[in-house]
């Protein structure tokens, strides 16, 4: 997925200072890095329970006769 925007980079930092865009790179760069380590945990939350639930199913299955 890809995100368009209508501004231009020019028209979006005019006036701003070197070291304000530096601060804005590194805010995105945080929050890119904070999404991405929510996203893992997320992915390792769900794959856990998914083991838990097939753990749960094999117990069951063996105990059928």
């Amino acid at each position: 997925m890809y995100l368009n925007t209508s501004v231009s980079l020019d028209e979006s930092t005019a006036g701003l200072t070197p070291e304000q865009l530096d601060d804005i790179i590194e805010s995105v760069q945080q929050q890119k890095k904070k999404l991405e380590d929510d996203i893992a945990k997320y992915i390792r939350e769900k794959q856990n329970e998914l083991r838990a639930f097939g753990q749960k199913v094999c117990s069951v299955r063996s105990g059928l006769p």
